[in-house]
C-alpha cells in the first residue's frame, strides 16, 4: 500500500491529502494490531521502493 500510493503521488495521480488519510488510517490499524515495528519497515521500504521506482516482485536476498 505504501509503495504504490507513494508512487501513484509522485505521478500526481493521487491527492496528497488523500495519501496522508490512507497512510494515517493503514498506519493506526497495523500499529494497534501488529505494534510499532511490524509498521516501521513494510511503511518505510514502501515508501524507499517507490521513490527509487522499484516496483513489482522483489526477490529476498538469500543470506550466504
Amino acid at each position: 500500500m505504501a509503495r504504490n500510493s507513494t508512487r501513484l503521488l509522485i505521478e500526481g495521480r493521487m491527492d496528497f491529502a488523500f495519501y496522508r488519510w490512507q497512510l494515517i488510517y493503514w498506519s493506526i490499524r497495523i500499529l494497534f494490531t501488529d505494534g510499532p515495528w511490524k509498521l516501521i519497515k513494510p511503511l518505510g521500504l514502501g515508501i524507499i521502493h517507490a521513490v527509487l521506482n522499484e516496483l513489482g516482485y522483489i526477490e529476498p536476498k538469500a543470506i550466504t
